[in-house]
């Protein structure tokens, strides 16, 4: 059910099913949109707001870095909080991507627990 207060989340994942699956979990306590590219994420930005945006760092055509780039050079929105989902565990590469400055990571393979407790926690 949803309500004046609840929290808006954009989920932001070239795959789908990995997508669904979080959106299922995180509709127990927030509204949830989810969208497949980089481009459509920013389309969607330009007409609603969000509270959080949980950002594939690996997508075709615009990737997550590209993403939050724009997304911190917009006034409007550079104050959004970004954490992006990868599916890397190699520290150069999560060294990497902290140095873009998201407000944290989760890895796609964190379980429902995980991923709700952390949400809630960048929420607060």
């Amino acid at each position: 059910m949803e309500t004046d207060t609840q929290k808006r989340i954009l989920i932001v994942d070239d795959d789908a099913v990995y997508a669904a699956q979080v959106k299922n979990w995180l509709l127990e306590k927030y509204h949830v949109d989810v969208v497949s590219s980089g481009s459509q994420a920013l389309r969607f930005l330009s007409m609603k707001k969000v509270d959080l945006i949980l950002l594939d760092y690996e997508m075709p055509e615009m990737d997550g870095a590209e993403v939050l780039e724009k997304l911190r050079s917009d006034p409007e929105m550079k104050g959004l909080q970004v954490v992006f989902l990868t599916g890397t565990e190699e520290k150069e590469e999560l060294g990497r991507m902290m140095g873009l400055r998201p407000n944290g990571y989760l890895l796609k393979i964190a379980t429902k627990d995980r991923i709700m407790s952390f949400v809630k926690q960048q929420l607060e």
